[in-house]
């Protein structure tokens, strides 16, 4: 009766701690940005295959925009489902997500007070501040995720929209911190269409 009483007592503080279990995608973390004279906050997926001390390297999706609209759960979703499957399209990789902090700022590339439309917005005064933003990413975020993690020196930009003005300007402007450039939907428009201009 007592080693009943046991085995029962045991199986139920199992299930419950089972049940608590949290399931995750990612950690939070925080830089501290000389360049930007700030603390930055970002998100990190590791692929499934990560182990500590582990011998495998794997490639960087930097995302941008990564506390908008779920796009970190999106993003870090797609990349397992097309790294995973019997017959993967794409490696696993390391998902870096960015929080905005200062979208506008850190993602125009000049300074324009005009908004979508034509109009003059006083809010946009904080604008052109991307080069300031890209050379974060490349002398104090890229570092620090190097050294911290194995990374194979393979590194893909991704931004949406506003955030994808930065991408097409560091394909522009320094095309060789980064192999790949995603830029869905991006805001062309700004400052009359300086980016197409540009090409």
């Amino acid at each position: 009766m007592k080693r009943k009483f046991i085995a029962i007592l045991i199986a139920v503080v199992w299930s419950l701690t089972a049940q608590s279990k949290e399931l995750t995608i990612g950690e939070r973390k925080v830089i501290v940005s000389q360049t930007l004279e700030e603390k930055r906050e970002y998100w990190i997926s590791l692929p499934t295959s990560f182990k500590e001390g582990g011998y495998k390297d794997y490639p960087v999706l930097y995302l941008l925009d990564a506390d908008f609209n779920s796009f970190f759960h999106a993003f870090t979703g797609m990349v397992r489902q097309l790294s995973s499957d019997a017959t993967p399209v794409i490696p696993e990789m390391i998902v870096v997500g960015i929080v905005s902090q200062e979208r506008v700022r850190d993602s125009s590339p000049t300074r324009s007070l005009t908004e979508y439309g034509g109009r003059k917005n006083q809010a946009l005064s904080n604008t052109g501040g991307a080069d300031q933003f890209l050379e974060f990413l490349r002398e104090e975020l890229i570092p620090e995720i190097n050294a911290e993690y194995p990374t194979s020196g393979y590194q893909i930009l991704a931004g949406y929209s506003f955030t994808g003005l930065p991408v097409i300007h560091s394909l522009y402007s320094s095309p060789e911190y980064f192999n790949a450039y995603i830029a869905i939907d991006p805001s062309v428009w700004w400052d009359e269409q300086i980016m197409l201009r540009s090409l």
